[in-house]
């Protein structure tokens, strides 16, 4: 498995260096369904409960340039909603 995705990702920056003329930037391509912290908003926030949420990564937004999480656990936001943001830390 892992050689196919090797393989996928220098098929690709071989594709974009032709096509293109430079190597594509890969450090923003995340893994679907990897773990993450979701900064809340401003407006969210609270001064003694948590800051952040347990999220997993579903994919990219299709008209801004911010991810899809669906949310795991939190204690200011709903389970089991989606939320796009921009302001994530992966782990």
């Amino acid at each position: 498995m892992s050689y196919l995705i090797k393989k996928t990702a220098v098929t690709y920056i071989i594709f974009c260096s032709v096509w293109r003329g430079y190597k594509p930037n890969l450090k923003y391509q995340r893994v679907w369904g990897c773990l993450a912290k979701v900064m809340l908003l401003d407006h969210k926030k609270r001064k003694i409960s948590s800051k952040t949420s347990d999220c997993m990564f579903l994919g990219y937004a299709k008209h801004s340039v911010a991810y899809m999480f669906l949310v795991l656990k939190s204690d200011v936001i709903e389970h089991n909603i989606i939320v796009q943001t921009k302001n994530v830390e992966f782990f």
